[in-house]
């Protein structure tokens, strides 16, 4: 299942790049858009009875196949769930709508059970692991859910005029203020900074998140097989 809808995902994006900044074609991009982002985060943002990449990925996951770093793996499932949450959060509702992170509005880095507050991009294993052991498992995914209704929300509100609007420098420096990146990761601000706001849906909004739950289904495929391998 999960290899046959991330190629229709990827179909899907490639067909969205092709019409997106044709306006008469507005309306049909946009329904699009929601689409592709509803696969990547849980069916209950959309009430959609069908299976998306996300309920697959948690489906039957235990706390030991979350936390554990695998052999020869560079990241573990929750630094994954942690990072796109954040990026998304960041880039969405600071740099796209202007507005405030859902991590700011409710304490989540105390219900997270967080040690940090940045995208975690230049963690070593040691701060990986520590994260990782740390992370309160049912508030990541709760958090998740509602970084992923904000940006159904703001996809929602999108206008045409939108798409080729630049981010600005104050809106990148709210980053900082905010303790979302870190001086050895300013270069994200250089990326998202060098992208309009239809450039920031493409990557952080979804293909970020296409990337790393793809390769967080793959280590939860890889765990249990290990697990299995061992009982026989």
């Amino acid at each position: 299942m999960p290899n046959e809808k991330i190629q229709q995902w990827k179909e899907k994006m490639n067909f969205l790049e092709s019409i997106i900044f044709i306006e008469q074609n507005f309306m049909d991009s946009k329904r699009l858009l929601i689409d592709l982002h509803a696969e990547v985060h849980s069916s209950s943002i959309t009430s959609d009875c069908e299976e998306t990449l996300d309920d697959y990925l948690w489906k039957d996951m235990d706390e030991t196949c979350f936390r554990t770093l695998s052999n020869g793996e560079r990241v573990t499932i929750a630094w994954s769930i942690y990072h796109i949450s954040r990026i998304e959060d960041m880039t969405m509702n600071i740099l796209v709508s202007n507005g405030n992170q859902v991590f700011l509005e409710e304490g989540w880095n105390e219900r997270l059970n967080s040690p940090i507050i940045d995208t975690g991009n230049s963690l070593t294993i040691k701060e990986m692991k520590h994260l990782s052991n740390n992370l309160n498992m049912t508030e990541i995914r709760h958090y998740r859910n509602m970084v992923g209704k904000r940006t159904k929300t703001i996809l929602n509100q999108l206008q045409f005029s939108d798409l080729n609007r630049t981010i600005q420098k104050p809106e990148l420096q709210r980053i900082i203020d905010e303790g979302g990146v870190k001086k050895d990761t300013l270069w994200l601000l250089d990326f998202w900074g060098s992208k309009a706001v239809a450039g920031l849906l493409y990557m952080p909004a979804n293909f970020h998140n296409l990337h790393h739950l793809s390769e967080s289904i793959r280590l939860k495929e890889k765990y249990y097989k290990e697990m299995q391998d061992q009982v026989r």
